[in-house]
């Protein structure tokens, strides 16, 4: 009975240690939507090979775990939109803690059968986005309340 009772702890013990839920969850909170993209609890990995990295969580991790302005300029997943335009941060001013641009019609970076509604972006002039950002950020830092 004790060989019976240790193989399955050993055989459940195998199955936790490779599903999603093992996944380092914090990193979801380094890129845009990171936590909000449909059908995707781990974006940068591969769920039909996981653990094993998408082209998103190899770039990802290229980018030192963070979202920097190369990474969403890159089309990982070659599917004609950047990660920036799939993730809602087309104009590169998210932060970590703020909000994207938008929250909802987001895709999954690291998968070419997927994509975002171009009509999402089309209408951003990405300078006026940055003044604003600028402007309404500088106008934070100056109230004192």
């Amino acid at each position: 009975m004790l060989v019976r009772s240790s193989f399955f702890s050993v055989a459940l013990s195998a199955v936790f240690l490779n599903s999603p839920s093992n996944t380092m969850p914090n990193f979801v909170w380094n890129v845009p939507n990171g936590a909000n993209v449909p059908e995707s609890p781990a974006i940068g990995h591969d769920m039909s090979d996981f653990p094993g990295r998408n082209v998103f969580g190899q770039d990802f991790e290229d980018a030192g775990l963070e979202w920097t302005k190369e990474l969403r300029e890159t089309d990982s997943d070659q599917d004609g939109q950047t990660n920036g335009q799939e993730l809602g941060d087309p104009c590169c001013l998210w932060t970590t803690g703020s909000s994207p641009l938008w929250t909802t019609g987001i895709s999954h970076p690291g998968d070419a059968t997927k994509t975002s509604d171009p009509s999402l972006w089309t209408a951003i002039s990405c300078s006026s986005a940055s003044a604003f950002e600028s402007e309404s950020q500088s106008s934070e830092s100056d109230w004192t309340g």
